[in-house]
């Protein structure tokens, strides 16, 4: 970015003003910031003022419950879920101890902590195993007091998540998030999500007569984790896990979904 696209940006806030003044549209200049969306070490940084008013430089935002850093790692954003939806959990757990049932506390936990746990999931995925852990954990810990509600003892330490997950019929968090992301590739392809940005963000593969190769999406080879677990590459990628036996453009939803849902099956 030079200093030429600071200046060319710099005269689109002054006219965004203007066009709110002539409106009648009020600017709460207090709740304006500028964030630049890069893994330089020496970004450019340029005093950006809307009406005379320097804007403030920050480094994490929040927009529609989801909080972006600079370099798009999330962390800021797992880091305050994992908090916010500990305090539920502890709320759950203190104020429910006399109910007997555990659909109930199941009902309690999907209702409050997993949809916390879900939403946003396709922007914010984790791109890093120990943050995707520590999300894991959360359910994990939950199952382990759901079998002591009901056995009177914890599971034995290093006991197989994958028992527990069995036990009380649930997915792990992780299989939760790539489902989400196929009904969302699935909802912008055939525009039920109607987003021609991102489905021009969408490179299909046409595939030429006896080909070997299955895959329906094309994929440039990751050399970071950041662009594997980018949201587009993510959705794309894990449908082609199942392409060789689902139709994106033919098959229903549900269908595809139970594809999937056997493909990580087999894979776990």
């Amino acid at each position: 970015m030079s200093s030429g696209d600071c200046e060319g940006l710099q005269e689109d806030l002054e006219r965004l003003y203007y066009w709110c003044v002539v409106n009648k549209l009020s600017l709460n200049i207090s709740k304006c910031s500028v964030m630049s969306f890069t893994r330089s070490k020496q970004p450019v940084v340029f005093p950006y003022t809307v009406c005379g008013n320097l804007l403030a430089r920050v480094s994490e935002v929040r927009d529609l419950g989801v909080i972006f850093d600079s370099r798009l790692t999330f962390i800021p954003h797992v880091d305050q879920l994992v908090l916010s939806v500990s305090k539920v959990y502890g709320f759950i757990i203190r104020n429910c101890r006399y109910f007997t049932h555990t659909s109930t506390f199941l009902c309690l936990f999907n209702a409050l902590i997993r949809s916390r746990l879900d939403y946003g999931s396709v922007a914010w995925n984790p791109i890093y195993n120990c943050h995707r852990q520590r999300i894991e954990s959360i359910q994990k810990r939950f199952l382990k007091y759901l079998v002591w509600r009901e056995d009177g003892v914890y599971p034995v330490r290093g006991s197989e998540y994958g028992l527990l997950l069995n036990r009380f019929g649930v997915s792990s968090l992780e299989v939760r998030r790539r489902v989400l992301a196929v009904k969302f590739l699935y909802n912008v392809v055939n525009d039920i999500t109607d987003c021609p940005s991102l489905l021009a963000m969408v490179n299909f593969i046409v595939r030429r007569q006896n080909s070997r190769s299955q895959e329906l999406f094309y994929l440039r080879t990751p050399r970071t984790n950041l662009l594997l677990q980018s949201p587009i590459e993510f959705m794309c990628r894990t449908f082609n896990t199942i392409s060789a036996v689902c139709d994106i453009n033919f098959d229903t939803l549900p269908c595809i979904i139970e594809v999937l849902l056997c493909s990580l099956e087999c894979e776990q």
